[in-house]
């Protein structure tokens, strides 16, 4: 037996090749003769007999592929899928698959491990790997999702004496589990399973992405160079880089970010005008507000006749030095564009900026006339509070949020989201000591570029003739609450976090992590066992002198009533629940009102105005401090109050239950009063709420503080809920409604009853056989007074 000899690849020339000079004189006659017959194949020596396999007959023939195959350790058919020429090449081109097998062995055995230079994390993968891994497979929630379910909702009940009995045992909203957002409910479990290690971990994160900006500035310089010029002006830094880096894309995906289109409006830019997708984790509208969208040549010619009336008006705005310069600004950081020329169809041309050098030129501007609003100051008060003026622009009145069709609102985030994300936190641990901090986002709303820069044309008249302008960009302040053990270290990587991201902060308005932070003039406080909310004095001060000026003048143009609703709301929503909502509607609508062909001395306060302004001014007047335990002792819990009304011929009717025993009234709302309400819309809500309000004045001394109230009505109950409605005079009667009902510090909340569930249906009625066989309370009093 001879040894098999190395395989060798087959010729490819059909003439075969030549033998090697090393094989002279060392093969037979009979090798040589049976190479030549299979035209010089392979080498030579493959033709020895000793080394080549008989068939039945007995003649020597070449191994086959399949036997090659075994030769180096292959499964049967491993190259099956190969012509046989190539099968051969093939194996005689790779490696002994069992000598590579002994090899690599030898090589493990042998080898030394090193040693790590750190400790080897347990859980295995990267930073982000474990951060994302913690989500147990679920992407990350945003926002409160697109519709409310609450699980103690019976508005589904058509039966009243199931919807009797289940109403009794109903809790109140307040002593239910904090209704937090779908993410923070997320991140309140991941924060209780992993408090230990957080800080640790997103240290490690920080670090990561940082490392990852690095590793991709050569594929973000390559997107940012494939942009748009005006998206790109919008990603230019001052550092003359991209400012929007690409790991924020890899590092969502890996968390499984579910709304992959945003990324695509990053690169084209973002829709202003038309319809808009809905985005991940808003809430659906329940209004029609922007159902109707108007088509967008109609908006054109609306918005060209308003752009021409206020040009031929030409009022300049007495802060119109500051919008310039700020605009001014905006073109050296390629925010905005101009100055450019006007329109023909225009009444006025447009001139140049010539207080600073690079806007004293004229830019060819539009030949037609494009989507165009006027810049406006709005005048507000600073976290510091100091006063400042920051530019606004009239999308309202110029008709262009008309354009708009969306189905869904984004999330807003109040004082009441701090107390309930520390109500949550504290029924985690009671024993955590919890702080805010916060950051103010530089630029806020101009770091992110529009699709379509023709739908951002502005104007800013000067004493000097008006001036045009084009946003490259469209018009984020960051509270967080956490307890002292994590909260320096969420405050300092969220800053580099950002900050490795592109998005910067405002270092004068940071707000390390404090036990106290005042926020827009209302000072939120946490305590060990309560938190705390409170105007400061001075912003006090200073909105009832703002609300002084506007008595005192008897005049509110719409941007000055735009200005001081925006003032007012988040001071009187933190402070003063729903006595304030309905006061201000008179404010927005005012707000709402275009202008177009009025006079401006006509904008005289009307009834509704004096009304509310009054209310406002009295009620900032009592501010008291709030304070909310983080939750009601045992001896708290009431017997839930229960009001459903009827509304047939004025009449009225309550059962309502209040520590164990139930009461019952019925009556009918006098003339002197009905007529005050002369729309039917206002008729039957005023029959709805005086229903709701007449037991609480009747039995505020026996009902408890917390009061579930149900309403037969949906728009009465949004109107009730909200502090406000469509008709004025409802309005009033909400407003000193809730004024009662936040002066006896009641906390109602109102749900929904179908009619043939309305368990006072007959009381209201006259009927008062089944209240009487139940053994219900008769209340009696001067309702008419």
């Amino acid at each position: 037996m001879k040894p098999l000899p190395c395989l060798t690849t087959p010729s490819d020339d059909p003439n075969g090749r030549p033998a090697p000079r090393s094989a002279k004189g060392k093969i037979s006659s009979d090798a040589t003769q049976r190479w030549m017959a299979d035209k010089k194949r392979y080498a030579p020596w493959h033709y020895e007999s000793g080394v080549m396999m008989t068939d039945r007959q007995g003649r020597c023939v070449l191994p086959p592929a399949s036997v090659k195959e075994q030769f180096h350790h292959l499964p049967v058919g491993w190259t099956r899928d190969l012509r046989d020429h190539a099968r051969h090449k093939a194996l005689a081109n790779g490696w002994h698959a069992g000598a590579a097998r002994l090899i690599f062995t030898m090589a493990v055995f042998a080898a030394t491990a090193p040693t790590p230079s750190a400790e080897l994390n347990p859980l295995g993968g990267t930073a982000i790997d474990i951060t994302a891994s913690l989500w147990q497979g679920k992407p990350p929630l945003m926002g409160p999702g697109p519709g409310d379910y609450d699980d103690f909702d019976l508005s589904y009940l058509d039966d009243p004496t199931e919807h009797w009995a289940r109403s009794r045992i109903m809790p109140h909203p307040d002593f239910r589990d904090a209704a937090l957002e779908p993410g923070l409910e997320q991140w309140l479990e991941i924060w209780r399973r992993m408090r230990p290690y957080l800080p640790d971990l997103r240290h490690a994160v920080v670090e990561q992405i940082e490392e990852m900006v690095i590793d991709m500035s050569g594929v973000t310089s390559q997107w940012f160079a494939s942009l748009k010029p005006h998206v790109q002006k919008a990603y230019f830094s001052q550092q003359r880089t991209c400012s929007l880096q690409l790991p924020v894309l890899r590092t969502s995906e890996r968390f499984g970010w579910q709304d992959p289109d945003i990324f695509d409006e990053l690169t084209r830019g973002f829709r202003l005008l038309g319809p808009i997708a809905p985005r991940l984790g808003w809430r659906k509208r329940n209004d029609l507000r922007y159902a109707n969208p108007l088509e967008f040549n109609d908006f054109i010619d609306k918005n060209e006749r308003y752009v021409c009336d206020k040009l031929r008006r030409s009022r300049v705005d007495p802060c119109w030095e500051q919008l310039a310069n700020e605009i001014a600004e905006d073109v050296r950081l390629g925010r905005m564009e101009g100055p450019f020329t006007s329109p023909t169809s225009w009444p006025k041309k447009a001139v140049p900026l010539a207080t600073h050098t690079h806007t004293s030129r004229l830019l060819p501007g539009p030949e037609a006339h494009k989507p165009t609003c006027f810049a406006f100051a709005v005048h507000q008060v600073g976290s510091d509070n100091k006063p400042k003026v920051r530019r606004a622009e009239d999308w309202r009145r110029s008709f262009a949020n008309a354009t708009v069709g969306v189905s869904d609102t984004p999330p807003y985030h109040d004082v009441s989201t701090y107390v309930r994300l520390a109500v949550a936190i504290k029924r985690v641990d009671p024993s955590a000591r919890l702080l805010i901090w916060g950051l103010d986002h530089e630029s806020a709303y101009r770091q992110l570029a529009a699709e379509d820069p023709d739908h951002t044309w502005v104007v800013l008249p000067t004493p000097h003739g008006i001036t045009l302008w084009r946003h490259t960009v469209f018009q984020l302040r960051q509270y967080g609450l956490i307890d002292d053990k994590l909260a320096h270290s969420s405050f300092e990587y969220s800053k580099r976090l950002c900050r490795a991201l592109g998005f910067s902060f405002k270092q004068s308005k940071e707000q390390p992590p404090e036990h106290s932070q005042v926020i827009q003039g209302v000072d939120i406080s946490v305590h060990a066992d309560y938190v705390m909310v409170q105007g400061t004095s001075s912003r006090r001060q200073r909105l009832d002198a703002d609300l002084v000026a506007v008595l005192t003048t008897d005049r509110l143009p719409p941007h000055e009533a735009s200005s001081l609703a925006g003032k007012l709301q988040f001071f009187c929503q933190a402070l003063m629940g729903k006595s304030h909502a309905a006061a201000l509607r008179p404010l927005f609508a005012r707000a709402r009102l275009t202008g177009h062909g009025r006079d401006n001395a006509e904008w005289r306060l009307n009834d509704q105005l004096r009304h509310g302004i009054g209310l406002i001014r009295w009620s900032t007047s009592r501010l008291a401090t709030t304070a909310d335990d983080w939750r009601p002792s045992d001896e708290d819990i009431p017997q839930w109050g229960r009001t459903p009304p009827e509304t047939l011929r004025n009449g009225w009717g309550f059962v309502a239950t209040a520590r164990g025993q139930t009461f019952y009234a019925a009556g009918r709302v006098p003339h002197w009063f009905v007529r005050k309400f002369a729309s039917r819309r206002a008729y039957i809500y005023m029959l709805e709420i005086v229903a709701q309000i007449l037991p609480l004045l009747v039995l505020y001394d026996r009902i408890d503080q917390h009061v579930i109230m149900f309403v037969d009505n949906e728009p009465a109950r949004h109107a009730l809920s909200k502090g406000f409605g469509k008709d004025e005079s409802i309005n009033r009667l909400l407003q000193h409604s809730w004024r009662y009902i936040e002066e006896i510090r009641l906390r109602p909340a109102w749900q929904r009853v179908t009619s043939s569930a309305n368990v006072s249906d007959a009381v209201s009625r006259g009927d008062l056989r089944h209240a009487r066989a139940e053994g219900w309370t008769l209340v009696e009093a001067d309702w008419d007074a």
